[in-house]
C-alpha cells in the first residue's frame, strides 16, 4: 500500500514515475480500501499493514508533467528522502506512540489550478494531515490558498516570492528567504567586481516568482547606482529566446540575468552563442545546475547561477547533520548530487517534524504554534519565521560553472575560489 501511495497520481488514475497509466492498480488499490474500510482504519494515528505502525499521512501536488516536471522529480526527490530517514529511523515520537510517515502524491501538470483541485482531494478524500508545497509560487499561491481554507498546515519549499506571504494566512510557513537574497545576491557581487559592470540588463518570464525576482533585483540595482539598458518580460513558456536576445544584444550591456526557470535559461545561453553575444557576466536564478550543465555541456564554463544552497555551504543541525552529510545521504540514495531543490523539500519536512516533536502533537494548532515560533540552524541553513511564515533570515551564494565543477565564488567567507570574470568571449574559450 505504501508503494501505491508514494506513485504520483493524475486525475484519479495512479501513474509510474515515468507517468506511464498502471492498469492494475485501481483494482487492486479498491481491494485495498475495502480492507481497510472494514479495518476501521483511517487517515491518522492506525495501523498501517503488517508493520504495526500508527501513520503520519502527508500529501504533495508535484509537477510529473510539464514545464516543471523536472524541478518536481528532484523536489520529490527531497521528500523521499527526509520520509525514508524518518522511517529508518523508527519514525516520529508523538504523545508516547511511534509514527511512520507515508507520502501521498499527485500531479499538478505544472498547472497552478489543478494544484489547487489536487490538494483540496488530498485534504477532503486522502484526508492527509499536512500539505507539502510545489515548485514555484505561482502553484503554491494557489495550492496554499486551499490548505488555508481547511485550516491545514502548508509547508511551502520551493516558494518566496513576497506575494505569497502577504495574504495573512496562518497555516503558511516556508522555506527559502526571499528572493532579494537570492538573484538580488548577484547585484551585491556585482558591486565588488573589476572592472565594475555598470550597464545591466534583466530578462524574465511572465509568471510570478521570476517576475518578482527581476522587480527586486532592479530595484536593489538603481538604489546601488546601476544602470538597466534593458528590463523587459517574455510569455511564460516560450519556446524561442532569439527575438528578445537580440533586442538584449543591442542594448550593449556589461552583465545579464535571467530570473526564468532552467527551460529559460538553457534557450538564453544557446541564443548568445548563436548571435555571437559577448558580455562580461551572465547569471541565472537556482538552475539545477547538474541537469543544466548537463544540457549544455562545456557552454555552461563561466555562466554564474544564485543558489540558495549549495552541498559546500557548511550549515550544520538536528537530523542530517551538517550540508555534506545532507548530499552524501542523497547520493548514496540517488547516485547524484543534491540541488538546493531537494534540498529544501527535505529542509521542510525537518521542519515539520521538529515542530511535531516539540508539540507532541498532531494538533493542528498546537503544531502551527511550535511552527511560528521556529528559530533553528540545519543543514540548508538559517530558518526563522516572521508573523506571515517567511523564513526571512536565510542566505544564498553565487556559483560559478567552470570544467563540470561549481564553485561558490560570493559571499568571500564561503567561497571556493575566485571567479572567472570577465568571462572569455564565445571565440576564444
Amino acid at each position: 500500500m505504501r508503494r501505491l501511495a508514494s506513485s504520483f497520481v493524475s486525475g484519479g488514475c495512479n501513474l509510474d514515475p515515468r507517468g506511464k497509466f498502471l492498469w492494475w492498480v485501481l483494482p487492486l488499490a479498491l481491494v485495498v480500501a475495502g480492507t481497510l474500510a472494514a479495518a476501521g482504519c483511517s487517515a491518522t494515528g492506525q495501523q498501517a499493514g503488517d508493520s504495526g505502525a500508527n501513520v503520519l499521512k502527508i500529501g504533495a501536488a508535484l509537477s510529473a508533467s510539464g514545464s516543471l516536471a523536472h524541478e518536481g522529480d528532484v523536489m520529490k526527490k527531497g521528500y523521499e528522502l527526509w520520509k525514508d530517514t524518518v522511517n529508518e529511523k523508527g519514525g516520529l515520537n508523538v504523545g508516547g506512540k511511534k509514527y511512520k510517515v507515508d507520502m501521498v502524491y499527485y500531479d499538478d501538470k505544472s498547472d497552478a489550478t489543478t494544484a489547487g483541485k489536487l490538494v483540496e482531494k488530498l485534504i477532503t478524500e486522502d484526508k492527509v494531515d499536512f500539505i507539502f508545497g510545489p515548485f514555484g509560487s505561482g502553484i503554491s499561491a494557489a495550492a496554499s490558498a486551499i490548505s488555508e481554507k481547511y485550516k491545514k498546515i502548508f509547508i511551502a519549499t520551493i516558494a518566496n516570492a513576497d506575494t505569497v506571504y502577504s495574504r495573512g494566512f496562518k497555516y503558511l510557513f516556508g522555506i527559502l528567504p526571499p528572493t532579494t537574497s537570492g538573484f538580488g545576491l548577484n547585484i551585491d557581487y556585482l558591486a565588488t567586481l573589476t572592472p565594475k559592470p555598470t550597464k545591466l540588463a534583466i530578462i524574465y518570464p511572465d509568471d510570478l516568482f521570476p517576475a518578482s525576482a527581476a522587480e527586486a533585483a532592479k530595484k536593489k540595482g538603481e538604489q546601488m547606482g546601476f544602470q538597466f539598458v534593458f528590463f523587459q518580460k517574455y510569455p511564460k513558456g516560450t519556446t524561442d529566446l532569439s527575438s528578445i536576445m537580440t533586442q538584449v544584444k543591442a542594448a550593449n550591456p556589461d552583465a545579464l540575468l535571467n530570473s526564468g526557470y532552467m527551460e529559460d535559461e538553457v534557450m538564453m545561453v544557446k541564443a548568445a552563442k548563436e548571435l555571437k553575444f559577448n558580455v562580461k557576466y551572465i547569471s541565472s536564478l537556482g538552475m539545477p545546475v547538474f541537469a543544466f550543465m548537463k544540457a549544455l555541456g562545456k557552454d555552461s564554463d563561466y555562466l554564474f547561477d544564485a543558489q540558495w544552497w549549495m552541498p559546500q555551504s557548511g550549515w550544520k543541525g538536528p537530523f542530517f547533520g551538517s550540508s555534506q552529510d545532507y548530499n552524501a545521504l542523497y547520493k548514496k540514495k540517488y547516485n547524484e548530487d543534491a540541488t538546493y531543490y531537494s534540498a529544501a523539500a527535505s529542509a521542510g519536512g525537518l521542519v515539520l517534524q521538529t515542530a511535531i516533536g516539540k508539540a507532541d502533537s498532531l494538533d493542528v494548532e498546537k503544531v502551527r504554534a511550535e511552527l511560528a515560533k521556529t528559530d533553528m540552524e540545519t543543514f540548508f541553513g538559517q530558518i526563522k519565521y516572521d508573523e506571515t511564515g517567511f523564513n526571512r533570515t536565510g542566505k544564498g551564494v553565487i556559483i560559478q560553472m567552470k570544467d563540470g565543477k561549481i564553485n561558490i565564488v560570493y559571499p568571500q567567507n564561503l567561497a571556493t575560489t575566485k571567479a572567472v570574470y570577465p568571462i572569455p568571449d564565445w571565440d576564444k574559450r
